[in-house]
């Protein structure tokens, strides 16, 4: 039995999760939202590496400025998002990395609350076929969440 779960364990660790989470806050303030997506960063320079086809490095770029553009030139083509049937203009903000995970931010301007909301979170599926982006998104204090992966990079939700 002990060698039963260890081979589990073994397996475990040696086959690793691919996941994301993306999280969008509507504010009525400004009639905007504001995204943060976090996924993992050796997985992010995977994605960079394979797009552009060169060595790419999160955590010593040799040019910091063209490494922010690859990022958000990827994420803005992996992500998009609508609002009551408006595509909502997002704005890539930047990048942060916090210990084994990467930031990305974004912001954008669509109008009336939420009422319905269709995402668009492609975010590294094309490198990873067990890829998951789990995606939250807070209408005030009410939250609505979906999933997206390989072949469903699309997830709605209704206020």
């Amino acid at each position: 039995m002990a060698f039963h779960c260890l081979l589990t364990v073994l397996f475990l660790w040696a086959h690793p999760f691919y996941l994301s989470m993306t999280e969008i806050r509507y504010s009525p303030d400004n009639s905007g939202i504001e995204v943060a997506q976090r996924v993992f960063w050796d997985d992010l320079e995977l994605a960079l590496a394979t797009k552009h086809r060169k060595k790419v490095s999160l955590l010593n770029p040799r040019d910091p400025g063209m490494l922010d553009k690859m990022i958000g030139d990827y994420v803005m083509e992996m992500t998009e998002i609508y609002v009551n049937g408006q595509k909502v203009p997002l704005t890539y903000l930047g990048y942060e990395i916090e210990e084994g995970t990467a930031w990305i931010h974004m912001s954008g301007k669509n109008g009336a609350p939420p009422r319905t909301v269709k995402i668009k979170n492609a975010m590294l599926i094309q490198q990873f076929d067990t890829q998951q982006n789990i995606i939250n998104f807070y209408n005030g204090d009410n939250l609505k969440s979906t999933i997206t992966y390989k072949d469903n990079e699309w997830g709605e939700l209704r206020f």
